[in-house]
This record gives structure tokens, sequence and C-alpha cells, in this order.
């Protein structure tokens, strides 16, 4: 944190703007389910309502990265921070290996229109390694990984 805050470190992936948005997802999100989310939109809403809270000003679904005939739409963008935020739900049916096939494709087009990428996820128990996709994910592409375990 003191890296990050500092920018001493050899990356700089987030501003303290966007630590405090992590930090009040990393306290918030887990205490919001009582059971497990059966979809995605479940846990957008929940990161919706804490954005509300710590009085973000965001888009939800509406800023696009238009990378030849495709175009990604991030969940949540925070034009202000230059911050694209990604929710994943991992599930038994959609485990670690499909969840980093999806934040890799995400980089890349996101990467065409916001400096920081933040990906969510929460998980229901799918993901084996979770320090592994946080190390990894932070090491290659520099995203910042919220992972949440129900």
């Amino acid at each position: 944190y003191e890296h990050l805050r500092d920018e001493t470190g050899l990356v700089s992936i987030v501003s303290r703007e966007a630590l405090d948005i992590l930090g009040a997802i990393e306290r918030a999100l887990r205490p919001a389910f009582r059971e497990p989310p059966s979809i995605e939109k479940d846990v957008q809403d929940q990161v919706e309502t804490i954005l509300r809270a710590v009085g973000v000003e965001y888009h939800r679904e509406k800023e696009r990265a238009p990378v030849g005939p495709t175009t990604f739409i991030p969940d949540f963008t925070v034009s202000e921070l230059g911050l694209a935020i990604e929710v994943k739900l991992a599930k038994e049916k959609h485990g670690a290996a499909m969840i980093q096939r999806e934040i890799a494709e995400d980089v890349a087009a996101y990467r065409t229109r916001w400096k920081h990428l933040v990906v969510v996820v929460y998980d229901c128990g799918a993901i084996q390694d979770p320090e592994q996709l946080k190390r990894e994910n932070e090491k290659h592409f520099g995203v910042r990984i919220v992972l949440v375990k129900h």
C-alpha cells in the first residue's frame, strides 16, 4: 500500500481514491450476501450499492471500448480516475480458467481507453488458488484483482 500511495514501487496501478474504492468493496461485498449469489448481476448490484455508499461518480455499463468489430463494455467506469471495474462470478461451471480468459480479453480492450482496471471476483468456491490469480494478473497485466470468497 505504501509503495502504491507514494508511487515508489515498480508498478503504479491505482490511485489513492481507487484504493479507497477497493477497500470498501473488500469490506462490504461478502457481508452483502447471506446465500451465494446465483448470477453475476446480483454481484454487480451490490458493487453499485457500495460505490454509491462511498460517494463515487460512476457509470454502469454505459461507456464503451470499441476494438475492431467488437465493442467491450465494462460493468463500471469512474471517469475521473481513468478506472474500469469489471465484475466476475466464479462458480463450479464458471471457474478459474474461464475467469482468467475473460480477464485477458477485458485487459486488452479496456486498456485502449482506461488507465486502470480492477476486476472484482466473487468466488463461490471455484478458485483453488486465489493468491495466484491475484499475483499473476497484477504481475503480467498490471490489473488489480479484488477476490471475495463466499
